[in-house]
C-alpha cells in the first residue's frame, strides 16, 4: 500500500504593471492553474485578485509577497505609478531583499520602446544579475515559465 505524501504549493507572487500587461497577468494565472505539472506545485498571487484592507494601505502588495515564495516579474513598455518609485519597482526590491527565486520575462526585443523610467528599470535588473528571458507574445511567455 502506498500513501500519497501531499506536497506544498508555492505561492507564485505575479509581477508587472497591472493595467498595461493586464492579458500577460492573466494568462499567467490561467497557464499556472491548467498546466498538468504548475498546478499540482504552484498557486499564483495576483494583487488584484485579493479583497481590499479594511484599512487603507498603499502597499498591500508587499504583504501578499511576504508570503509567496517564487517571483515573477513581467518588463513590458510602462513604469507605472511614478511617486517615487512604482510599486513594481518596490515589489522587486522587496523580493531582491527577501531572497526569493525570481524569473524575469521581457517584452519585445532590443528595439522595444519602453518608457525611461522602464528603461533604467530594467537596467537595474539586469545589472543585479538577473538572467531573463524575451517573449513577443503569450505562448512565448508561456514557455518560459514552463522551463
Amino acid at each position: 500500500m502506498s500513501v500519497e505524501i501531499p506536497s506544498l504549493k508555492l505561492r507564485v507572487f505575479i509581477s508587472s504593471v497591472q493595467k498595461e500587461l493586464a492579458d500577460e497577468r492573466m494568462k499567467m494565472k490561467v497557464l499556472l492553474t491548467s498546466d498538468p505539472f504548475l498546478v499540482r506545485h504552484t498557486v499564483p498571487c495576483l494583487f488584484e485578485q485579493y479583497p481590499a484592507p479594511l484599512r487603507p494601505d498603499k502597499k498591500a502588495y508587499l504583504k501578499l509577497l511576504e508570503k509567496c515564495q517564487v517571483y515573477v516579474l513581467i518588463i513590458g513598455r510602462e513604469y507605472g505609478s511614478r511617486s517615487d518609485r512604482s510599486a513594481t519597482h518596490l515589489e522587486y526590491n522587496f523580493a531582491l531583499e527577501r531572497q526569493l527565486p525570481t524569473l524575469v520575462c521581457v517584452k519585445g526585443n532590443t528595439r522595444f520602446e519602453r518608457e525611461v523610467a522602464e528603461k533604467a528599470f530594467f537596467e537595474e535588473v539586469r545589472d543585479a544579475g538577473h538572467t531573463y528571458t524575451r517573449f513577443s507574445n503569450l505562448p512565448q511567455l508561456h514557455a518560459s515559465v514552463r522551463e
